[in-house]
């Protein structure tokens, strides 16, 4: 009697908690401008602790601030294009008047605004340019791309720069991307040159490369250390046998170039031959003649070289391989008497030239030829050895550059790959593709400011939102998640506090209503009747869109959800605040918003760091439902809103103990493992540092 009022007293109390659940706004957009609205937070929050009078420039500076905001808002909300294109102007007259700031604040607020101005300015010019061109031309090119201008290209961007919630901005850019794709088509036979130069504009700040990789010299010494380039150990080539010793690695550089990584190593090495056959080489020489009956002589060479390996990599081409070399040569050359020349050596010795002599001009004779023959050699049997290094890389590589613009493993790569040396690292950018290399899609906001430089090791630069879409995308195409109708998830207990929390949901698909029923069963009376955790979830038929919002976290935008999860115990006899008798809440939603937040987690055990996910929104949309099912869930009965709005908030509260840790297993494939990650960038781009193995 005791404990059903009392339940009844903790459902009234989470109803009033959770009264606005499935009413909550939708997660905002991120504004294209926030990093110049970062800029002058950070000034006005640093502003707060500093009294008027010692800050007598505070007020023209607000000012300032507040024209910033207002041309910003005219560019992003006005409908008409000379607005948008006047506010451009006077952003860029400001830009322009902080360039002699001096004040470190106010420098970067500056660079803040030109880094957005720029790639708006270049389309805002691109457009100008082709409406220029088409009303040169004939009245139907006219027509035709003042019609894609002004009526479909505008009005597609302005969707997308005033879009408000995450799902307007994903919509939005759903039809720009047609809206591009339908300028693509324009183009393939028109006059219009300048139509191409507008199509790189509208790429280059809505569909950006989504991946960059940065290398620089730390991570190239980290990856050729402690062994270096040079293998010790004899080589016998042309009849002779040499022994190596490597030296230390004397040098790594990067030697710029436009379309390539292009790195040079350096090492030292010794290589020690002894000549074999030198006595023979002796005896046919005519002057040689008369010592090599005297005494017998052998000799030794010494390279004290330094190798250089010019390492080029180009998709087109592969790997090249070009050593040179810097040569130190010298020998040592040994003599005994020869038997049966006693005689010449005594005539000899009478004469002047005695052992020590003759060694000496055999030496003198014989090191100049010395020092053209073994760096002649050591550059032969370099180049051949470096060929056979690079057949046997380029064909291990070849399987993963399936054309001229591509990196791929299995389905998953970049394409539209572009690769560049510059003289302090070098780096690679292309867009994700999952199995459909040909619709890769970029980034829509280029990468922000702050990550335009690199970092010591391997720096990869992702838009995450635009990655995972892509492979998501793939995912949910394949014939597992096709053949799965429902999944059952059995969340991991929450992390005990200095252990590692569980990598993943226990999963188990195709459970249909019963087994359900029987699985809560089941974990009702191991938990001793406590309400399980178990949660099933039937699988959407589009997969689920990726996005970020202004606060920095991932949105997941899931259509067609329909989620079931176990009623308390009490609430299968129905009645009251809990409804119809129900031994199953069903949330059907038509459109969900999960909210994400991406987290770096350290090891406690010393390893490197993880990623990890949790849940801190969900939002089932206003025309979100919940049924109570029973023993049947073709007779499940929708609840009052009350009552659904509590159901909402006790998933929410599931969804959020569930940790959801990002795998990075093929990174330690790879040979690489995470070092560290920065936080999810509103604009969605993430940085992640990684480091040779």
């Amino acid at each position: 009697m005791n404990g059903e009022p009392m339940r009844i007293r903790v459902v009234l109390g989470l109803g009033a908690i959770v009264a606005t659940a499935g009413l909550i706004a939708a997660a905002p957009a991120t504004p294209s401008y926030i990093a110049v609205e970062k800029a002058i937070r950070r000034i006005e929050t640093d502003w707060e602790t500093i009294p008027p009078d010692r800050n007598p420039h505070a007020e023209s500076w607000r000012t300032l601030f507040g024209l910033i905001r207002q041309d910003l808002q005219a560019y992003s909300k006005s409908e008409k294009a000379d607005d948008r294109l006047d506010a451009l102007r006077r952003l860029y007259d400001i830009g322009e008047s902080l360039a002699p700031t001096s004040w470190p604040a106010a420098a970067e607020l500056r660079e803040e605004l030109r880094h957005w101005l720029r790639p708006r300015m270049a389309l805002a010019w691109a457009e100008y340019r082709a409406l220029e061109a088409a009303n040169a031309g004939d009245s139907q090119l006219r027509d035709q791309w003042q019609g894609f201008i002004q009526d479909r290209l505008r009005p597609a961007l302005l969707a997308v720069e005033s879009a408000g919630s995450v799902n307007d901005r994903v919509k939005a850019v759903e039809h720009l991307h047609e809206t591009i794709d339908e300028g693509h088509a324009q183009i393939d036979g028109s006059p219009l040159a300048q139509s191409a130069s507008l199509m790189l504009a509208l790429k280059n700040l809505y569909n950006t490369p989504n991946v960059e990789l940065t290398l620089d010299r730390s991570a190239v010494t980290n990856a050729i250390m402690p062994n270096g380039i040079v293998d010790a150990g004899p080589i016998f080539f042309k009849g002779q046998w040499s022994y190596v010793t490597p030296g230390p690695v004397t040098g790594i550089g990067f030697v710029p170039t436009a379309n390539g990584i292009h790195i040079a190593i350096s090492q030292a090495l010794t290589s020690i031959t002894p000549v074999i056959g030198f006595q023979d080489r002796i005896a046919a020489d005519a002057q040689g003649q008369r010592a090599a009956k005297m005494y017998e002589f052998s000799a030794t060479t010494r390279n004290d070289a330094i190798l250089t390996m010019y390492v080029m990599f180009r998709l087109a081409g592969g790997l090249h391989l070009m050593p040179t070399y810097q040569h130190g040569v010298s020998a040592s050359i040994c003599s005994t008497p020869a038997s049966g020349g006693g005689v010449q050596r005594l005539f000899g010795s009478l004469l002047g030239f005695g052992q020590q002599k003759i060694t000496n001009l055999v030496y003198t004779n014989a090191i100049s030829e010395m020092r053209r023959e073994v760096p002649a050699g050591a550059d032969e049997l370099g180049q051949i050895k470096s060929g056979e290094r690079q057949a046997q890389l380029n064909a291990q590589i070849a399987p993963y550059i399936p054309d001229s613009r591509t990196l791929a493993s299995g389905e998953i790569g970049l394409t539209d790959l572009s690769l560049q040396t510059y003289p302090n690292y070098a780096r690679a950018e292309g867009r994700v593709f999952a199995s459909d290399r040909a619709n890769a899609r970029g980034a829509l906001m280029p990468q922000p400011r702050r990550l335009e430089t690199y970092e010591p090791g391997i720096t990869a630069d992702v838009h995450l939102p635009s990655a995972l879409d892509s492979v998501i995308s793939w995912l949910y195409n394949g014939q597992n998640v096709q053949d799965a109708q429902n999944v059952v998830l059995e969340p991991s207990p929450p992390a005990v506090e200095g252990t590692p929390a569980s990598s993943m949901p226990k999963v188990e698909t195709n459970v249909d209503y019963a087994g359900f029923l029987s699985r809560l069963d089941t974990k009702r009376a191991e938990s001793e009747g406590r309400l399980p955790t178990l949660i099933r979830l039937k699988r959407p038929e589009r997969p689920p869109v990726v996005s970020t919002d202004a606060q920095g976290h991932l949105v997941l935008l899931v259509s067609d959800l329909q989620l079931d999860l176990p009623a308390p115990p009490g609430a299968a006899r129905g009645g009251g605040i809990t409804g119809p008798p129900a031994r199953v809440y069903q949330l059907r939603s038509p459109l969900a918003e999960i909210v994400l937040n991406i987290q770096v987690e350290t090891d406690p055990a010393g390893g490197p760091p993880r990623l990890a996910a949790r849940v801190v929104d969900f939002d089932p949309g206003p025309n979100a439902k919940v049924f109570a099912a029973n023993e049947d869930e073709a007779t499940a009965v929708a609840l009052n809103p009350l009552t659904s709005r509590v159901i909402m908030g006790l998933l929410e509260t599931r969804l959020s103990a569930q940790p959801i840790n990002v795998p990075l297993a093929a990174l330690g494939q790879q040979g690489v493992y995470l070092q560290s990650a920065s936080e999810l960038d509103p604009t969605g781009w993430m940085r992640l540092i990684l480091q040779p193995r």
